[in-house]
């Protein structure tokens, strides 16, 4: 299959995915009413599920490297883990240091992610339900530009930055979704796409760093 075939429907499964998981949740919430599932504790509950979900992959993003052989246990971060023909196209320089535009960018945007859902989770009021579009729409773009650097060879320096935009926009997605539909079982059901979106990065990830080398 052509590569750039297989990029496009990496990724544009896990967008069929949420059209058709929120068109199915729209109509079961339609039909199907609960005072539990539409409570907010309920809600805020899997966004915590969520949140911690996301602190979980950054030991990996940054990769941690243990050591207990002194008296007391050390902790190293490899950021310059590519092999020489990887560098030029995936690392940039820090002063005198290769650093990994991917892990970074991904954990700056876990970061602000967190931030983005720690502020939904706290104050769930300062979120209008009217802006659900605007929320799927900039986690769409975010999304997309994350995306784009599989199809454009870019600098590091600009990777870096749509490295960046992948887990906003997808927090931004889930948030749109939260406020539009007010459910937990919707919010189940749209586990899978979420999923996927991460998948989709990690496998275009694979297919970017085959090409290279």
């Amino acid at each position: 299959m052509n590569t750039a075939i297989k990029k496009a429907l990496i990724i544009g499964t896990p967008f069929s995915v949420l059209i058709v998981s929120i068109c199915i949740a729209t109509i079961l919430t339609r039909d199907i009413s609960s005072p539990l599932d539409e409570d907010w504790i309920t809600r805020q509950f899997l966004i915590g599920m969520f949140m911690f979900a996301g602190l979980s992959i950054i030991p990996r993003l940054l990769h941690f490297q243990f050591s207990f052989s002194g008296l007391f246990p050390s902790c190293r971060i490899d950021l310059n883990h590519h092999p020489p023909p990887l560098q030029v196209d995936h690392e940039f320089q820090l002063g005198e240091h290769s650093i990994c535009s991917g892990c970074v960018g991904s954990f700056l945007s876990i970061v602000f992610a967190e931030l983005l859902f720690l502020m939904y989770f706290l104050y769930p009021n300062w979120f209008s339900n009217n802006s659900f579009i605007t929320f799927l729409l900039i986690g769409i773009v975010l999304i997309l530009i994350s995306y784009s650097r599989y199809f454009f060879v870019l600098k590091p320096n600009i990777r870096l930055i749509q490295h960046v935009t992948l887990f906003i926009g997808v927090v931004f997605a889930i948030i749109g979704s939260d406020l539009y539909l007010q459910s937990a079982f919707s919010m189940i059901l749209l586990l899978p796409s979420w999923l996927l979106f991460l998948i989709g990065r990690v496998k275009l990830g694979e297919i970017d760093h085959v090409a290279v080398e």
